[in-house]
C-alpha cells in the first residue's frame, strides 16, 4: 500500500461537468456513463479556475429537490396543480448551472498530487468524509481515486499477504 500511487488505481472514467453545462446535461451525461461503468457514480466539478469538487447522483437529486421544491410548493402538496407546477419547477431548475447547484453540496473533495502514497490518499478521503479524492497535476484533473477502488487494494493487499 505504500508503495502504490494514486496514479497506480486513478480512475479516468468519470464525467466531467464544465461552467458552461446545465444541471439537466450534468444528470444526463451520468447516466449515460453509468450505463457503461456502473461502479463509478461521480462527477468531477470543473469550474473557470479549475477543480472544485465531486458529485454523485445524489448530489444531483438533492440540488434539484433543494431548488424545485420551495416553501410555496411544499404548502400546495395535495393540490390539483400541485404536479404540472412541480415539473415547470424542476424544468427551470434543470437549466440552471450545474457547477454552481452542486458545488454546494460537495463538502471538501481532497486533491491528491498522482505521486502520493495511497495510504495517504485514504488518510486524505477519510479525514474528509468523502467518497472520492481528486487527482490533480499541474491544476489539471487527471482521474478520481474512490474509497472503493483503495479497499480493493487493501483486499487484493490482504489475499496476497495471506498467500505468501
Amino acid at each position: 500500500m505504500l508503495r502504490k500511487r494514486a496514479f497506480d488505481i486513478l480512475r479516468k472514467d468519470y464525467v466531467a461537468i464544465g461552467p458552461q453545462d446545465s444541471l439537466g446535461d450534468a444528470v444526463n451525461r451520468l447516466f449515460a456513463h453509468l450505463a457503461h461503468t456502473p461502479d463509478m457514480d461521480a462527477a468531477a466539478l470543473v469550474g473557470p479556475d479549475g477543480f472544485v469538487g465531486v458529485a454523485d447522483s445524489s448530489d444531483m437529486l438533492a440540488a434539484l429537490g433543494d431548488c424545485a421544491v420551495d416553501d410555496g410548493l411544499r404548502m400546495s402538496l395535495g393540490a390539483s396543480d400541485f404536479e404540472p407546477v412541480f415539473a415547470a419547477q424542476c424544468r427551470t431548475c434543470l437549466t440552471r448551472p450545474a457547477v454552481e447547484m452542486l458545488d454546494r453540496r460537495d463538502g471538501e473533495t481532497p486533491v491528491v498530487g498522482p505521486r502520493d502514497a495511497l495510504v495517504l490518499v485514504l488518510d486524505a478521503i477519510q479525514k474528509a468524509g468523502s467518497r472520492f479524492a481528486a487527482v490533480v497535476d499541474g491544476g489539471r484533473v487527471l482521474g478520481l481515486v474512490s474509497a472503493r477502488d483503495i479497499l480493493g487494494e487493501l483486499a487484493r493487499l490482504a489475499e496476497t499477504a495471506r498467500g505468501a
